[in-house]
């Protein structure tokens, strides 16, 4: 390491103990250290900033959770599909930037890896055809998703159909349908689902009537 650098180096690591972010960060910049810089404008809520500096490290998950917190989200796909993560990109594309070309394109002759991945490529059809306005053929297919949520095996991926399935049903304006995704997931032993479903209630209806609560 050459002298300038390490002199930037020894400075960033005592403004690190110093509690002096900004200034370290700016060190970490300049050697650069681009995931250290990354790191701390994550810190300190500079999404924008953070999602450049893990695309130089390059972080591609990281990057995009950063695009996705300040809402590039066209950006936050592109690092997704650097990631190697074709379906997370499809969903962002129709949930949040309203490409369902690009959507459909990327998905053309995908080939799902599992249960889960079919039924995320279910709910990523259900959000194309609700931004098209074409509700009753998305509300079928989400009832017909959730009903196959009962066939997962248990496993931590199991979460994310249920979230995508909640957020079909509020692009349908149909909290019904949200509520049968928290009771079906419930009911198959999705982990979190009842507190999510608790949560989901007070804040969209004002009211957790009838809930169950999660066993401890």
């Amino acid at each position: 390491m050459t002298p300038g650098r390490e002199y930037l180096r020894r400075a960033a690591r005592c403004y690190l103990q110093a509690g002096l972010l900004d200034e370290a960060c700016r060190c970490f910049e300049r050697l650069p250290d681009a995931r250290q810089a990354a790191l701390l404008h994550e810190r300190q809520r500079r999404w924008a900033q953070a999602a450049a500096w893990y695309e130089r490290v390059p972080a591609w998950k990281e990057a995009a959770r950063n695009h996705e917190r300040c809402e590039q989200y066209e950006a936050a796909a592109q690092c997704w599909l650097q990631a190697g993560e074709r379906l997370l990109a499809a969903w962002t594309l129709a949930d949040r930037a309203s490409r369902i070309s690009r959507v459909r394109e990327l998905l053309s002759g995908f080939e799902p890896a599992g249960s889960v991945q079919a039924l995320e490529l279910r709910l990523i059809r259900a959000r194309c055809l609700a931004g098209e306005e074409e509700r009753p053929v998305a509300a079928r297919c989400l009832r017909d998703v959730v009903a196959g949520l009962a066939d997962l095996d248990e496993s931590a991926a199991r979460q994310r159909p249920v979230d995508w399935a909640v957020r079909v049903a509020e692009a349908l304006r149909r909290p019904d349908l949200a509520a049968l995704t928290y009771a079906t997931a419930v009911q198959v032993g999705i982990s979190g689902s009842s507190e999510r479903w608790t949560a989901w209630a007070r804040d969209t209806l004002g009211d957790v009537t009838g809930i169950p609560m999660p066993v401890v």
